[in-house]
């Protein structure tokens, strides 16, 4: 087996990799498919995690007569009549989010066995990787509850001992022990997250090949990873500084690129937005019911094509990573060595056409007389 690539020296290949399957040639097909791969594994590139979200509250403004509602000013009595709707929509979101997670799951094995065996089958790949994605599912769903169960021991120790020094009460007496704690309880969250962050990372980018290629479950894999990483301590962790390194800079380019193709797609989907609003208002079906739902239809429509189209543009990038992974663990990871070094499968050959009746085949022979 060759030394093992050190995490620069296995860039290049990597990008070798996904650059042939992309564009030697390039297949509309399977791009599309990839795009469907991007989309259900969550391989955005275009911005990160948290970045693009803001969120900003009303505050009041002089002289304007707006002041934040209290929580039971009457706007409680208004949305009451709508908790149940509510209290069904956020079933309907947690089902829907679990279902993406479970789907994730199977999809990081079928996007690792594309990019292994340059096959992209969605339905096929569902088939045979449905078992283990099933397995990296429920351990993803107690990595999860694990998480939340550590924030909340967090959470419930802090809120101990301030009510057991009664800091709150007079916070003035207990100004150090409040800045030393919220100190302590800020780096352990950030250790936490971290924690998190780094399970899941070799999770979906060691333990899912260990998984596929030895058929094994979840802890098994995990086994089997934790003796790789014991082995080159050093090397795995030039990989984690350099796959930060090049998050960074594929979020840069590719959010960029994703800029200018959502603001594009934009400009027809305002004007279509803006002329069937103008329809509806024009008919006097502006508040009706079949206006809203079949405008809640099309923005749908609107919004699965804008995060499609988000998708296409990060196949390149997940590709790039998932070959990047590939070749890395793969000359630590003998027998990912040998499927990345096994010749390809040679194509299979056309049925031979069936050779055609003999005159007469079939006619019993005539009897005497």
């Amino acid at each position: 087996m060759p030394a093992p690539l050190s995490a620069i020296d296995a860039i290049s290949p990597a990008f070798d990799r996904a650059k042939q399957q992309l564009f030697q040639p390039f297949r509309f097909a399977f791009w599309a498919r990839m795009g469907l791969v991007a989309l259900a594994t969550g391989e955005f590139y275009s911005s990160s995690s948290w970045g693009g979200m803001h969120f900003t509250l009303p505050s009041a403004r002089r002289n304007s007569g707006y002041a934040f509602p209290g929580p039971l000013q009457p706007h409680w009595e208004y949305l009451k009549r709508y908790l149940p709707w509510i209290i069904v929509a956020a079933l309907l979101l947690f089902v829907a989010i679990v279902l993406w997670v479970y789907a994730s799951s199977v999809f990081r094995f079928i996007l690792f066995d594309t990019v292994l065996t340059d096959r992209c089958a969605i339905k096929a790949q569902w088939r045979q990787w449905r078992s283990q994605g099933t397995k990296f599912f429920l351990w993803r769903i107690c990595l999860g509850l694990g998480i939340g169960a550590a924030l909340g021991i967090l959470v419930g120790a802090c809120a101990l001992v301030v009510a057991a020094t009664g800091a709150l009460r007079d916070p003035r007496q207990h100004l150090a022990l409040l800045v030393l704690g919220g100190l302590a309880a800020f780096l352990l969250l950030i250790c936490l997250i971290i924690l998190a962050a780094l399970i899941t990372l070799f999770a979906r980018d060691f333990v899912v090949p260990v998984m596929a290629l030895e058929n094994v479950g979840v802890i098994d894999g995990w086994r089997r990873v934790i003796a790789l990483l014991g082995a080159d301590k050093k090397g795995y962790a030039g990989y984690i500084l350099m796959k930060i390194v090049l998050v960074v800079g594929c979020t840069i380019l590719f959010g960029i690129l994703t800029l200018i193709a959502v603001l594009v797609l934009l400009i027809p989907i305002s004007i279509a937005g803006a002329g069937a609003y103008l329809f509806a208002r024009s008919a006097g079906l502006l508040l009706s019911f079949p206006a809203i739902a079949v405008g809640a239809v099309l923005a749908a429509i609107a919004f699965a094509l804008i995060f499609y189209v988000i998708a296409l543009i990060s196949a390149p990038a997940m590709m790039f990573f998932q070959a990047y992974v590939i070749r890395f663990l793969g000359s630590r990871y003998s027998l990912l060595e040998a499927r990345i070094s096994a010749p390809p499968a040679p194509p299979t050959p056309p049925t031979p056409p069936m050779p055609p009746a003999f005159p007469g085949a079939g006619v019993l022979p005539a009897g005497p007389g």
